[in-house]
């Protein structure tokens, strides 16, 4: 069975050795040092890209195989040989080019190959998976988080987290921009949205609701709005994501119902634009985990409450190229449950 710094190493080969020494709880010094062993008993060939060939404007395949086998005794390769020619016979097609100085896939090879190879990687990531199951969590998990849902919301738990799973290490990047988890080898993201595009790998963890709030003074000065349509005349104050007037939406007897309000200020942070409805700037609409406190205290009352959007959800978005892991699954179960609505359950 491979060891866990092998392990660690295939499944992300840009991990530094100070991040694979965090996440196996051993000196820096000692993983440097074994991973030099490593490369000198050629344990470790190298360190590989995976590209994506049409983005990088590669139209040619070109393969070489080497194969390594022990022939039976008595045998030599002739039953190597006759197991491929009978396995081209059963597809129909060449796999191998053969010469006397070598062997080259052809290119029906190559996809045969590369689809052989899926399913063996995905047998072994089962493998692993199920002898993992009844081992502690340990390693690294590298996680995107808004900033204002991750300081308010995801913060909070870490020392929590910590206590439950002391051989795991988390990596957080706080940041509202949609990021790709593929190109920036991450983990998971957590999302807060109404609706994910088609096609994201995602769990849903928790779910919240959208308030449209404003200070009393505001209110006082300009009236309560009664409808949502009245909010276009009214002082707003929106994310930048919505620039050119893309409408809020709310409900009006059971149907969407959509407003483009003319915004007075615009932000990328809901904290912002909540702080700036506190001192009487506008009209802002901001999820529960940025506006209960103020709404606690007074400073932000509620309004067209009765026109209210349906619930947002908070969602584990996933990378698509990879199956999920033990150390991805630990998290997410752990949000999912400390982020569980009051009132869903222990």
């Amino acid at each position: 069975m491979m060891d866990e710094l092998l392990s660690l190493i295939k499944e992300n080969p840009r991990l530094t050795n100070a991040e694979l020494a965090a996440a196996l709880d051993r000196d820096e010094a000692q993983v440097a040092q074994q991973v030099r062993q490593y490369e000198a008993d050629g344990v470790i060939k190298g360190y590989c890209a995976i590209l994506d060939k049409e983005k990088a404007g590669d139209e040619t395949v070109t393969a070489l195989i080497e194969i390594k086998v022990q022939p039976k005794f008595g045998h030599g390769f002739d039953d190597i040989a006759r197991r491929i020619a009978a396995l081209e016979e059963h597809l129909g097609v060449k796999l191998i080019t053969r010469t006397t100085r070598k062997l080259t896939l052809t290119s029906a090879g190559v996809v045969y190959l590369e689809r052989c190879r899926r399913i063996l990687q995905a047998i072994d990531d089962a493998e692993s998976e199920v002898m993992a199951s009844s081992q502690t969590p340990r390693g690294q998990v590298h996680m995107g988080v808004p900033v204002s849902f991750g300081v308010r919301c995801i913060a909070p738990l870490l020392a929590r987290f910590h206590q439950a799973y002391p051989h795991m290490v988390l990596t957080l990047d706080f940041n509202d921009r949609t990021s790709d988890l593929i190109d920036e080898a991450m983990d998971l993201a957590i999302r807060v949205s109404t609706e994910l595009a088609p096609g994201i790998v995602a769990r849903k963890l928790s779910q919240g609701r959208l308030f449209t709030v404003a200070s009393p003074g505001y209110l006082a000065q300009h009236g309560t709005p009664e409808h949502p349509d009245d909010l276009l005349h009214h002082r707003c104050l929106g994310y930048t994501g919505r620039a050119h007037n893309r409408p809020l939406l709310f409900q009006v007897n059971g149907q969407a119902h959509t407003v483009a309000p003319p915004y007075v200020l615009q932000a990328n942070n809901g904290d912002a634009l909540a702080l700036a409805a506190e001192q009487g700037m506008g009209v802002t609409t901001q999820p529960d985990f940025i506006v209960e406190e103020a709404l606690a205290s007074g400073t932000l009352q509620p309004i067209l409450q009765d026109f209210a959007p349906p619930p947002f959800g908070i969602y584990a978005v996933l990378p698509s190229n990879r199956l999920l892991t033990q150390r991805q699954r630990v998290v997410m179960d752990f949000l999912a449950q400390a982020l569980r609505p009051a009132g869903h359950g222990a």
